[in-house]
């Protein structure tokens, strides 16, 4: 059994000599965890292991108490004043359960080390972000430019579930050379709730090997081929989530040069990002190495 706890405070995050403290964030984040594991003998030559772990963080990057002046940054010198750009807060829970079974061999066409093992790996994602005024302006050199609108407060709700089993052996046809190989069937799928950007990969991952021993002393020749998916991550579903962070960006003619956006100096739409502009290809495939 193990259980572990972790409590992370910055009261400055994001300190730069380019950044006003009142532009720093408020860090507070807290991560637990929780494992349980078991393994047997079955026999003299075979091990079971079964496991069970569950993890839990709490993130908080929340923005100076007291300051009341919109977010400004003042570009190429990239300073920046006034609040952070916005508020971040967010839970991660991940639920975790595997089974691994081992075992020797030794036949009359060499050794072996057979492994046999399944995985099951379930995460919650929640995201909440929140701006002051829910604007950001952006000078360049001092001059009004541009101003981002936010889509805040606004909270995005995830999942990711992803199972697999594998197989492996290392197989030793004669003392001078081994040949490793395997195949692992990875099932993953993701989603936000409330958006239509649903994603779901199911993969076959080889990989086979050799290791000779050469006459040198010490000195041995390796190669072999693998192909590795890419882990599904909880950041992939802010594309197609109308509650993803997202804003619009508007031509800022500051006319009374006071470096303060009043509504009648937006001029028009330049551009748009983030969730509710984006979308997930339905065809998208896992990328691989």
């Amino acid at each position: 059994l193990l259980y572990a706890g972790q409590h992370v405070f910055n009261s400055r995050e994001g300190a730069d000599p380019r950044i006003a403290p009142s532009a720093t964030h408020r860090g507070n984040d807290n991560y637990q965890q929780f494992q349980v594991r078991w393994s047997s003998l079955p026999s003299a030559s075979s091990t079971l292991e079964l496991g069970l772990g569950v993890a839990h963080a709490s993130l908080s990057s929340g923005l100076q108490p007291g300051t009341s002046t919109i977010s400004t940054i003042d570009l190429p010198q990239l300073t920046e004043t006034g609040a952070a750009p916005f508020s971040f807060a967010g839970t991660r829970t991940r639920y975790q359960a595997n089974a691994q079974f081992q075992v020797l061999h030794n036949g009359t066409f060499g050794s072996h080390n057979l492994v046999l093992g399944a995985a099951f790996d379930r995460s919650n994602i929640t995201n909440r972000w929140s701006a002051l005024g829910a604007i950001e302006q952006i000078l360049v050199e001092g001059v009004g430019a541009e101003v981002v609108q936010w889509n805040t407060p606004t909270q995005a709700l995830q999942h990711v579930t992803q199972s697999a089993v594998f197989v492996q052996d290392s197989w030793r046809p004669v003392e001078w050379l081994a040949i490793p190989f395997g195949a692992r069937l990875e099932d993953s799928s993701g989603r936000s709730t409330a958006a239509n950007n649903r994603i779901n990969w199911t993969t076959l991952e080889p990989r086979v090997g050799f290791v000779v021993r050469l006459p040198v002393t010490g000195a041995v020749l390796r190669g072999g081929f693998a192909r590795y998916g890419h882990v599904l991550q909880g950041s992939y579903l802010d594309f197609g989530s109308a509650f993803a962070l997202a804003g619009q960006v508007f031509r800022w003619q500051d006319a009374n040069g006071d470096r303060q956006v009043q509504p009648p100096e937006l001029d028009r739409l330049l551009r748009v990002f983030g969730g509710q502009y984006s979308a997930v290809d339905r065809n998208l495939r896992r990328p691989l190495n």
